[in-house]
């Protein structure tokens, strides 16, 4: 979408002088940092459960501690790394829906509302050119919002989706795990401590935590593709119905894709990237067709 002056006020004047904004290039930036963190948490959470292996075969009880500790302090780092990164991926979809109504309808952020993004992620006026992120061809209005909106949704739904079957794949690998964690500590017979006992325990319940956390992610992404599923036709019924459409159901498609993405997880690293080539050449031709029809 390029750059955009932000409007400041000046005595009783808005001026267009003031600081590039750039928020596509900061919201893929914020995006990217949540999705490393939450698959950072996901290593730290397995990297616990290894600790807890550890413990029960160490022959040596201070070791046990040693190691128990550390998976204390392995809970610490993975509650933090959870918390950044649903703080980035919310500053991500704020800096999104800025974006859409930036590009789609030409409405450019208070002063108030810079202050409060650059609060959260500094200086953002990267010399990125972001002028091509949105493949539509219609001029400013409602229709190019709700345009660039089924845009995003299609490529958001093609992503969770590809999202959900990973994390399919993951429960399959985690109830493995689960019952083979299980049996090995349960009917193996190991000399036993209380120390080893109590990281028995542990074992089990940090792996029924991650195979329980596996399938809430994999659901949270369907429901994100279902949801963005429904946004794309709800955006291709809109310019069926030609000049019945009105503004007030563009706000609502705007809305319902907002409401969706904000309670979506972080995508796993590098998929957009791999699907970007494919899915731009899919949508061209929807791209093409309202332009013409546009005319």
């Amino acid at each position: 979408m390029g750059y955009m002056t932000t409007p400041y006020r000046n005595g009783d004047r808005f001026s267009t002088k003031g600081e590039q904004v750039n928020f596509i290039s900061a919201m893929r930036s914020e995006f990217g940092r949540a999705q490393r963190l939450a698959l950072s948490s996901l290593c730290t959470k397995f990297g616990i459960g290894v600790l807890g292996v550890l413990a029960v075969v160490s022959p040596s009880e201070i070791s046990s501690r040693i190691i128990i500790g550390l998976s204390a302090l392995g809970q610490v780092v993975l509650f933090l790394l959870r918390w950044k990164s649903d703080e980035l991926q919310n500053t991500g979809n704020q800096l999104r829906l800025a974006a859409l109504l930036e590009n789609g309808l030409g409405v450019r952020p208070s002063p108030t509302e810079v202050a409060i993004f650059k609060s959260r992620v500094g200086d953002y006026g990267e010399k990125a050119d972001t002028s091509a992120y949105y493949a539509s061809k219609l001029g400013q209005g409602q229709d190019r919002l709700v345009d660039i909106v089924s845009e995003s949704a299609y490529f958001t739904e093609n992503i969770a989706r590809l999202s959900a079957y990973i994390f399919y794949v993951a429960i399959c690998v985690a109830v493995v795990i689960l019952v083979i964690t299980f049996v090995a500590l349960v009917f193996v017979p190991i000399p036993q401590t209380s120390l080893q006992i109590a990281a028995k325990v542990f074992i089990i319940a940090v792996v029924f935590w991650i195979a329980d956390d596996v399938i809430v992610l994999a659901i949270r992404y369907r429901a994100l593709e279902t949801a963005c599923h429904e946004i794309v036709i709800a955006s291709d019924t809109y310019f069926k119905v030609g000049e019945l459409h009105r503004r007030e159901d563009a706000f609502a498609i705007l809305t319902r894709y907002h409401s969706a993405t904000a309670a979506a997880p972080p995508f796993p690293v590098g998929l957009y990237r791999r699907r970007h080539d494919e899915l731009n050449a899919n949508w061209a031709p929807v791209v093409a067709s309202r332009s013409i029809a546009s005319r």
